[in-house]
């Protein structure tokens, strides 16, 4: 056992920080003494210690004054030491210095800071910039304005930490590394059209509006054969994505809608005959299901379970897995609405128009309630990657995704995290997917 030796302010949030650390990743048993001083201390058996400076938290008196636009960093710095392997880790809060001595080994790097600021996502309580759903725009994370946003950070810090807690002598502690891949599947249309006009709507938008003929051929063709059951219903691609997920040996996790009322929302009362039959299909593939709230739902509680009882009478499955539709989480308010609802465990907190990682991190983690103060039951599993992301809105080439996709699986792999992909059961017959063939192939292997 180790003693850690914390400031006495701020201790929710740095207890929170020492469980992530110390019991969810490095499987070190600790005990925590407070103190007056504003550095944290490790103190091993053999008395030597690891220093981590605090240059953050106790700057504020007020212990939630740090809830401010003004606080989130701007920039970074590089920290690099000939002793140990780093890769140019970025450090924005505190100095990017390390000091490495017989008895005492001082990082002036706040790791608890940083990494609270990742796993928390308290800058996207604060920013007030929105888009229509009341999102935070992504361009304005400081990850994303720093290009930082496909590295790993929180897991690159943990890393670090294990590195130098070896150096101290001590190496009763396993980092675990299970690095797997999950597919999962946002059925958020159960059909491609509800009736002729919808078909010749878009069909006649790509010729007209959007001038691409191609597409308005390709749709024609998808419509006209569908409608003369020459194939299945274009968005009926489940049990495709059952033999994918079969043949690469994994195990995929499918999120149905049972609810909505705005335009964003996609459910309709008439298709719980086709959900509740994809649902078998999926279950006695020894898949899973999970529950897709609709976009009013990150706001209340109330209708959140509304919509869980009426999934779980359709599909007669019990659900214990979300992701919010278009990704609207609003934190912390949406986590503890999952919370109320007993869902354990999330997957939203992923990027709608970039790929990476948005909490820095793969690995599940338990979340942080910024309000209350209190860690929640509640977990999250980081979206990584998503079709449209990739294919839509960054327009990668496919041998450019390919890469991109190659390099975070590395990543991943490395600090042993999950892949999550999401890839809409709708993409695989739309017609810009068409392009994307081998892609879709790389994100299962």
């Amino acid at each position: 056992m180790i003693t850690i030796k914390i400031p006495n302010n701020h201790i929710p949030e740095r207890k929170y920080i020492l469980y992530v650390l110390f019991e969810e990743r490095l499987n070190i048993k600790y005990k925590i003494v407070y103190g007056e001083d504003t550095e944290t201390v490790l103190v091993f058996p053999n008395q030597k210690e690891i220093i981590i400076e605090d240059h953050f938290f106790s700057k504020f008196s007020d212990e939630n004054r740090y809830l401010s636009k003004e606080n989130i960093p701007d920039n970074y710095s590089i920290l690099n030491n000939g002793e140990i392997k780093l890769e140019h880790l970025p450090i924005f809060y505190g100095l990017a210095e390390l000091n490495i001595e017989a008895k005492e080994i001082r990082l002036k790097s706040d790791i608890i800071a940083m990494i609270f600021f990742l796993l928390s996502r308290w800058e996207e309580n604060v920013l007030t910039n929105r888009d229509s759903l009341n999102r935070v725009i992504e361009e304005d994370l400081f990850i994303v304005k720093n290009n930082l946003q496909e590295r790993p950070l929180v897991d690159e810090y943990v890393n670090l930490i294990a590195i130098l807690i070896k150096k101290s002598g001590y190496e009763k502690f396993s980092l675990d590394k299970n690095y797997t891949i999950i597919p999962t599947h946002d059925v958020d249309f159960v059909k491609k059209w509800r009736n002729t006009f919808h078909a010749w709507k878009e069909i006649g938008g790509d010729a007209i509006k959007r001038r691409n003929l191609s597409r308005a051929i390709y749709n024609l063709v998808l419509w006209s054969s569908s409608n003369l059951r020459i194939i299945n219903e274009p968005n009926n691609t489940i049990e495709i994505l059952i033999n994918k997920a079969k043949t690469y040996n994994r195990k995929a996790v499918f999120f149905f809608m049972s609810g909505g009322s705005t335009c964003w929302d996609s459910y309709s009362d008439k298709d719980t005959d086709i959900i509740a039959d994809w649902a078998n299909k999926i279950i006695d593939s020894k898949n899973s299901l999970g529950i897709h709230p609709s976009i009013l739902t990150a706001q209340s509680a109330d209708l959140t379970a509304i919509e869980l009882k009426n999934y779980q009478n359709i599909v007669k499955y019990q659900i214990c897995c979300s992701r919010q539709h278009y990704l609207r989480l609003l934190i912390p308010e949406t986590w503890k609405i999952l919370e109320k609802n007993n869902i354990g465990w999330d997957s939203s907190c992923g990027f709608s128009n970039h790929i990476g990682f948005r909490c820095g991190t793969a690995i599940p983690f338990r979340v942080f309630d910024i309000e209350t103060r209190m860690i929640l039951r509640l977990k999250e599993k980081p979206l990584i990657v998503m079709d449209t992301a990739l294919v839509e809105h960054a327009k990668f080439t496919e041998n450019e995704a390919i890469e991109r996709i190659s390099k975070i699986k590395s990543r991943i792999e490395q600090f042993g995290g999950e892949f999550i992909f999401l890839l809409h059961n709708s993409s695989l017959r739309t017609y810009e997917y068409q392009k994307y063939r081998r892609l879709i192939e790389e994100l299962y292997k």
